[in-house]
């Protein structure tokens, strides 16, 4: 599953195509390098990015600019960055380590990992679930927090004091980074956390809106083949347009 996904069309094509997508630094308009389900690049342009945690058929590999030609047709360089931002719950999870917020270990298996800090003031546990996040504040909490990564008994804790449970898909910004906003705030103890404790998110994972505008990548494995015979290809490369060749064999190379 992916937080993020990238709606992308390609050269020829008349619908876009849900991508994973787990690079923040991805947006409408970029041109990219992607991978289909049955293996192939193709290059594509993001139409829109939509917060859906999705299971889609290909993903998002690079941008075209970071590309490399091969004798293959483009590649994603070695190098090129496979994650970029707060994207899923292991970069989550990292962040929130990395800020000083203690790891715990819930003892069901609703939550992954949950994140505590004492702010001199109150506490607040960050519980990080599969497909969603809650937020818990408990006033007047003792200074003294449990060791890392003790048992929490999540049945009765996650109920206590002030809570809310952000669902992941369908939000209208990026729930990691507002979570990581929360965080600060709470450990520079502003006490102004009311927009983080109004609910976002959707806990159905798709809507009919959504599926009747969504494209599925899995059925255009022919895709090339058609079409290059409409390019007139003859053997060589066919130009597509936009600085793009069509090679017979259905690989793509940017000229």
């Amino acid at each position: 599953m992916t937080y993020l996904v990238a709606f992308v069309d390609f050269p020829g094509g008349r619908v876009d195509y849900n991508m994973n997508c787990l690079r923040t630094d991805i947006s409408p308009g970029d041109r990219v390098l992607v991978r289909l389900k049955n293996g192939k690049l193709r290059p594509g342009k993001v139409r829109r990015i939509e917060y859906l945690d999705w299971d889609c058929g290909g993903r998002i590999e690079c941008k075209r600019s970071e590309a490399v030609q091969t004798p293959q047709g483009m590649a994603p360089p070695p190098d090129s960055p496979r994650v970029v931002g707060l994207v899923n719950i292991e970069t989550m999870a990292y962040h929130l380590k990395e800020l000083g917020w203690r790891p715990l270990k819930p003892a069901s298996k609703t939550h992954r990992v949950i994140y505590t800090y004492f702010n001199g003031r109150d506490r607040a546990n960050i519980w990080l679930r599969r497909r969603g996040v809650d937020l818990q504040i408990l006033a007047d909490y003792s200074r003294d927090l449990p060791r890392p990564y003790s048992p929490v008994d999540c049945s009765s804790s996650v109920n206590e004091g002030r809570t809310v449970r952000h669902a992941l898909s369908q939000t209208t910004f990026n729930l990691y980074e507002g979570v990581a906003r929360f965080a600060e705030a709470f450990m520079s103890a502003t006490g102004d956390y009311d927009r983080f404790f109004q609910e976002v998110g959707s806990r159905k994972r798709t809507t009919s809106e959504l599926l009747g505008r969504t494209g599925k990548s899995s059925g255009q494995e022919n895709f090339e083949a058609m079409l290059y015979s409409a390019l007139g290809g003859d053997g060589g490369l066919a130009y597509v347009g936009d600085g793009l060749y069509l090679g017979s064999d259905g690989s793509w190379h940017d000229g």
